[in-house]
């Protein structure tokens, strides 16, 4: 009853009981200050490909500092612009299509009515804005900033058309939406349709989607040399496996064989060969980058954070550097702007590998980005109040409250709650340099001697050590030197976290790394490295993986069988069992023999079908069959991967079983049909525009509606499942333009093709210029048993 008065309470709350969060943060404003984050300006910007899209110079002056942090903060401030990609997978024909599409919709200047900026309460006020063109982003082709943010395309009528034609592009894999700086990374890689790829921290996935894209875009030249699948091919790591199969949600879209999803964290991926061309090392970071999109970030902003993160950032990357081979690129990239999780990182990565890693400048042309810093400050926090779940104030006077209401039930709990409260108050745990907590103020403690602040503007703020000044009256604390820190904070304050000395800033080259701010090109904020590999990773570096995975297995040594030191390798094992079965994944395994002659009979598969690249899970009569690419089951299966790590997904579904009568048990599906169609001799048709067209139609369709040449061969053909390909395109496997039908009892057939495949097929008939319009279809002049017009039960989903 209580739930359900306090829910009746909260759904009478109206816009006016909500404040709007207040986009400031002092604390993040002192810090970024005395970094330096504002002492450059950009002096020209050129989208030619011998510079790096622009030029950049040290502000000479307050008031260009003062200039370049109001333009930094105003531009936060605004909703971050929305934008997007095609698919660089698609055949020529179809991304001039999309391009043409994108002008249609949003190539002219337009007019819209929006919710008042000022209408902070939700009265209901408009204003009309201006939305300007899609402008193309430069570095890379085919992609496009609009001048409207998400939010907008979706809710405002004037967009309506607009957003289900970006819905039905994305569900058929011909576009993505992805922020335009997440778009740098799989740039700067230089990924080929031969590389193999590790994206080590991979979910959600649109960078993902961006290399798979690269390396999928070989079929076209793959198809003069007979070659049918990619040769490259794309890892995707997360270390939570919910991400992980999210992300394969994600990967569906591009319809590739080149795939394969692991779950493990990145900073202990397994050790295999250095097989790696290239390595994205996207690693979770403070995100004060993503500000725009998460304005929760402005409350809650505070240093402490990249303290902690720095550790697991800079495991990773050198995982991620163990794991590229000789001459192999590795990209770190962040979405920080704090020098803690990016340059200290790089740096310190760069003194590990002693000389393995080189940092590379990168020419990109229109992409705007500043040079990485040589010298940083490190700045921490004094700590907030840490207190117990049952020992929070608002826990505690709930105690209270319930014990004053119902004194008589619980004899002499008052007193006991005085106690309690007494024994809270010395059990709080708080940091040794906490004087005091500011709640109000990100959980940073404040010093008590600053309540008194003075106030400086002009060029006498901006001098060094009233920058220093300003950040301690703001709760922050400056360490010059390693050696400064107090003892029992240098577990959260390495010694990597401080810059690099002047001899070796002349060997790292810091300034090669690439910092994204939001004002050069209306973005999110960003940090890119990019190093290559010129030698295998030292003694030095080797150690220190060595030394974390020791960690980790006495992390899970609990596991262990603590009377017997030898099964240690066992028990690792075990362990790999039992956080499979938690998943509820089990490995890839080959076929069994006796389920090809039956299949090759009813399919007329020819004699150099691949079946050792067909799979399935380990699990019993096998529900799905998977078409692994040769590469991978070369490269990973074949070297043992799944005995190391937990595998969730890989290749395209193949074959399902049937739940319908059939002369065989499995039936081919549309997911991986483009890679089985080559190899059939049976139950695969070439049929004109009008009968591919009319294949699309939803539920029973009758043989009658064909054309007299396809109706003759539909009447002969037993019940199952069968391919039609499109006049003209049987043989192009890159445009995929097959449908896989069912072949009923009676006198009809189904498509078994799910509504979203299908909308995009129908794109690509529209930009092809083959799309038919079907006149109504004609029905049966006798009736089928029932169960032959529901087929839809074994519609993909």
């Amino acid at each position: 009853r209580k739930l359900y008065e306090e829910s009746q309470l909260h759904s009478q709350k109206t816009n006016e009981d909500y404040t709007p969060i207040e986009q400031r943060n002092l604390v993040m404003e002192a810090y970024y200050d005395y970094q330096g984050l504002h002492n450059t300006r950009v002096v020209s910007v050129s989208t030619s490909s011998s510079i790096c899209g622009s030029s950049f110079e040290l502000c000479s002056s307050y008031q260009e500092k003062q200039k370049e942090k109001e333009l930094f903060y105003s531009t936060i401030k605004s909703i971050l612009p929305a934008s997007f990609r095609i698919g660089q997978d698609c055949p020529k024909e179809f991304r001039d299509a999309i391009a043409k599409d994108v002008q249609a919709h949003v190539g002219q200047t337009m007019d819209i009515v929006v919710e008042s900026s000022s209408d902070t309460r939700n009265t209901g006020s408009t204003t009309t804005t201006t939305v300007q063109p899609a402008k193309p982003i430069p570095f890379l082709p085919d992609a496009y900033q609009l001048s409207v943010d998400r939010r907008t395309i979706r809710r405002n009528p004037r967009l309506s058309e607009f957003h289900d034609w970006l819905k039905i592009q994305t569900n058929a894999g011909f576009l993505t939406r992805q922020e335009t700086v997440s778009m740098i990374p799989p740039a700067v890689l230089g990924v080929q349709p031969h590389h193999i790829v590790l994206d080590m921290c991979a979910a959600p996935g649109s960078k993902t989607c961006q290399l798979l894209e690269i390396v999928s875009s070989s079929l076209d030249q793959q198809q003069q040399q007979q070659q049918r699948e990619p040769l490259g091919f794309v890892v995707a790591n997360d270390v939570d496996s919910k991400r992980a199969y999210m992300l394969v949600h994600q990967l569906r879209r591009i319809n590739s064989p080149a795939i394969f999803v692991t779950s493990c964290d990145a900073q202990f991926f397994p050790s295999i060969e250095p097989i790696f061309d290239r390595v994205l090392a996207d690693v979770p970071c403070s995100g004060d980058g993503t500000i725009r999109k998460n304005p929760g970030i402005w409350k809650k902003w505070n240093p402490l954070g990249s303290f902690s993160l720095h550790g697991i950032q800079l495991n990773i990357a050198l995982s991620g550097a163990r794991l590229t081979k000789v001459g192999g690129y590795l990209c770190y990239s962040t979405c920080s702007m704090n020098p803690i999780e990016n340059e200290a990182v790089v740096a310190e990565l760069l003194r590990l590998t002693k000389g393995s890693l080189i940092l590379v400048e990168k020419h990109l042309p229109g992409l705007v980005v500043r040079p990485g810093l040589h010298y940083w400050k490190v700045l921490s926090a004094k700590g907030k109040k840490r207190i117990k779940g049952k020992q929070k104030p608002k826990m505690i006077a709930k105690r209270e409250q319930w014990a004053a209401t119902d004194v008589d039930n619980c004899g002499d709990e008052p007193n006991n709650i005085e106690q309690d409260l007494n024994r809270n108050e010395e059990e709080i745990e708080e940091d040794d340099d906490v004087d005091d907590v500011d709640d109000e103020n990100n959980g940073i403690a404040q010093d008590k001697t600053t309540n008194n602040k003075v106030v400086l503007e002009g060029q006498e703020y901006w001098e060094e050590e009233n920058l220093r000044q300003n950040a301690i009256q703001q709760g922050l604390i400056p360490y010059d030197t390693f050696e400064n820190v107090p003892e029992l904070q240098r577990n959260r304050i390495r010694k990597s976290c401080f810059p690099p000395t002047a001899e070796e800033c002349s060997t790292m080259h810091l300034e090669r790394c690439m910092r994204c701010l939001p004002q050069d090109m209306d973005t999110g904020g960003f940090f890119i490295a990019l190093f290559q590999k010129i030698s295998p990773i030292g003694a030095k570096a080797t150690k220190k993986a060595a030394r974390q995975q020791a960690a980790k297995d006495s992390q899970t040594s609990r596991y262990a069988d603590s009377t017997d030191a030898n099964n240690s390798a066992d028990n690792k094992s075990n362990e790999l069992v039992l956080a499979k079965e938690d998943s509820g994944n089990s490995d890839f395994v080959h076929v069994d023999e006796a389920l090809w002659p039956s299949l090759s009979d009813f399919y007329g598969f020819s004699d150099d079908f691949p079946k050792d690249q067909f799979m399935s899970r380990e699990c019993g009569k096998a529900k799905v069959i998977y078409f692994i690419s040769k590469a991978i089951k070369e490269q990973l299966i074949d070297k043992g991967i799944q005995q190391k790590a937990i595998i969730i997904n890989s290749g395209l579904r193949a074959f399902e079983r049937n739940s319908k009568e059939c002369d065989v048990a499995y039936r081919v599906t549309q997911e991986g049909i483009h890679y089985i169609a080559p190899y059939m001799n049976n139950r695969f048709f070439v049929v004109n525009a009008q009968d591919f067209c009319t294949c699309m139609k939803p539920g029973g369709i009758w043989i009658g509606n064909f054309s007299t040449d396809f109706q003759n061969i539909l009447k002969t053909l037993s019940p199952g499942s069968f391919v039609v390909s499109l006049a003209g395109f049987e043989k192009d496997v890159a445009k995929k333009m097959f449908l896989v039908m069912w072949r009923c009892r009676g006198d009809a057939l189904n498509c078994l093709v799910a509504k979203v495949e299908q909308l995009g097929i129908e794109s690509k008939l529209r930009a092809l210029g083959l799309l038919v319009t079907v006149p109504e279809l004609k029905k049966q002049h006798q009736s089928t048993e029932t169960d032959d017009l529901e087929v839809s039960e074994v519609s993909e989903e």
